[in-house]
């Protein structure tokens, strides 16, 4: 069969298709037909040899045929300008056909060149539709098309004014108008997508495929399956998550108010250590939202886009469950009382050695800079360290061990409205004989 009778064939079959394929199923199979084409280029084999049962059974399964006059029927277009390379510095090369040459400042590119930045080297591509591409060290890529890169190995830093199209031997990146992202590929072809900014599209090479928003992250392995992963982004949160949830706010809430207490003791420089390392274990929450099986593909979120008032909301998208949406709001309000109120913390550290009745201290001093909406956060975080108190007390097996340990805490307290204060937030939690003792014990001696 000559190129006329084929193309008559091929144009003949188009006319004949009545049903319209979706933007997905184009990006796939013009990914497959793509990497194909490429194959055969390398081997100098006919092209339908390479397809194989399973390609054919993908394009003969729908009506996108149009697309391999595109990346598969021979063009004369070798001679159109599809970008512009600039060398940053180091040696960038240039492969066209049997030729090579060193790019050279706006050396332009053809359809079909191979881009190849030395060990030492960076360049920025720029395509006709405003795509702007900082090649690293180390990257190869391809010009498929106007507008179309395939980036073989290495890392491309993009930032994308109208759309753009991006493939990797894994899978298809569709950029809004406006991204900013990273893509890396490894030399076994696993591909990273770091999303600075607005959103994409990612296509696997299976049925697949992901909205990606600013902050997240995605690697496409060889095995990689997005419509399985899909089907987790509505699941509510399991009880492993809400577990590891809490556990953060616990470690959080902790890091903060030692924070300040380190702030009440002059030491700054230790305070916004903690202060720092609280938030993001707090922002962290945020990764806790994924899925065991979002995390097999390292589904991560950058937590340098998530606000702290964001959390909640992630949170509250995934579960109903108030009692953790309510701390996730009282260790928020820990945060913001202490970015409003930095400079203001002209207080004694508290030091005992009863470490709950220091943080119930330490949060009575922050608390009082906050705004009445706070005080209900205060009264929440408060009875959690008079529960941790409680605890203390209860792993003594034995009812007179367990008064003895009450009494040798009571003697460790100073006497202070706040020691009777966190005496009886104490017995309104305990159990009835240690309710008699501390009762006593508050009419006694203070």
């Amino acid at each position: 069969m000559v190129f006329n009778d084929l193309e008559k064939q091929l144009s003949k079959y188009f006319k004949q298709i009545s049903q319209k394929a979706s933007a997905s199923r184009k990006a796939r199979v013009k990914l497959q037909v793509m990497r194909a084409f490429e194959l055969n280029q390398k081997r100098k084999k006919p092209f339908m040899l390479l397809i194989g049962s399973q390609w054919k059974k993908v394009i003969s399964s729908i009506g996108v045929l149009a697309l391999i006059g595109v990346f598969v029927l021979p063009q004369k277009n070798n001679e159109v300008i599809a970008g512009v390379v600039n060398p940053l510095y180091g040696p960038v090369e240039i492969i066209r056909g049997e030729k090579s040459f060193l790019a050279e400042k706006d050396t332009n590119l053809l359809i079909g060149d191979f881009v190849k930045v030395g060990a030492k080297a960076q360049a920025r591509i720029s395509l006709p539709n405003q795509v702007v591409s900082v090649a690293e060290h180390n990257t190869q890529v391809k010009v498929t098309d106007m507008g179309e890169i395939f980036l073989v190995k290495g890392t491309l830093d993009n930032t994308v004014f109208r759309s753009g199209e991006f493939a990797t031997s894994r899978g298809i990146i569709k950029s809004s108008p406006g991204a900013a992202f990273e893509v890396t590929v490894t030399e076994t072809g696993e591909t990273t997508v770091l999303l600075e900014k607005n959103q994409v599209e990612v296509f696997d090479l299976g049925e697949g495929s992901l909205s990606l928003s600013a902050g997240d992250s995605l690697t496409l392995r060889s095995d990689t399956d997005l419509s399985i992963i899909k089907e987790d982004e509505n699941s509510l949160l399991s009880e492993s998550q809400i577990q590891s949830i809490k556990a953060k706010l616990i470690i959080a809430r902790s890091k903060v108010l030692s924070g300040i207490e380190k702030q009440f003791a002059g030491d700054s420089q230790l305070a916004n250590k903690d202060i720092n390392s609280a938030e993001q274990t707090f922002l962290s929450i945020a990764q806790a939202l994924k899925t065991n099986r979002q995390k097999e593909i390292s589904r991560r979120i950058n937590l340098k886009t998530v606000n702290l008032e964001e959390v909640y909301s992630l949170v509250a998208s995934k579960t109903k469950n108030q009692e953790l949406l309510q701390e996730i709001r009282a260790v928020e309000s820990l945060f913001v009382i202490l970015h409003n109120n930095r400079g203001n913390l002209a207080f004694g550290k508290p030091n005992t050695a009863v470490t709950p009745f220091n943080k119930i201290v330490t949060l009575q001093h922050l608390y009082s800079l906050g705004t009445p909406d706070q005080s209900s956060y205060h009264e929440l975080l408060k009875d959690k360290y008079v529960q941790n108190f409680l605890n203390d007390i209860y792993q003594n097996e034995l009812v007179i061990d367990q008064i003895s340990y009450l009494g040798s805490q009571i003697e460790l307290l100073p006497s202070h409205p706040y020691t009777k204060d966190f005496l009886k937030s104490v017995s309104d939690k305990a159990d009835p004989y240690i309710q008699q003792v501390l009762n006593q014990k508050i009419e006694n001696a203070l």
